[in-house]
């Protein structure tokens, strides 16, 4: 099977990420480091997000592929990366 990775970004209100999180079981994941997935984005998408202290990741556990959610908390910027 090919490989893929897919990333959306958009803003989302509050309302909507929580159900968002709940629908799609997220949990939050604090093992990710910031950088390296700015610098996996770039390489793979030419996309410069400014993924810094104040975003939080999250993770499903789809065994299939990874889903991460990266949400800025102080705005509800939302970056989706998708990967298998």
């Amino acid at each position: 099977m090919d490989a893929a990775f897919w990333v959306l970004r958009f803003k989302i209100n509050s309302n909507d990420l929580h159900r968002l999180l709940e629908i799609k079981n997220f949990v939050p994941n604090n093992e990710e480091d910031l950088e390296q997935w700015k610098q996996r984005i770039r390489a793979n998408v030419e996309m410069d997000v400014n993924l810094t202290a104040e975003w939080q990741i999250y993770a499903t556990e789809n065994k299939k592929m990874e889903e991460y959610l990266f949400v800025n908390t102080n705005s509800l910027d939302v970056v989706f990366v998708l990967q298998y």
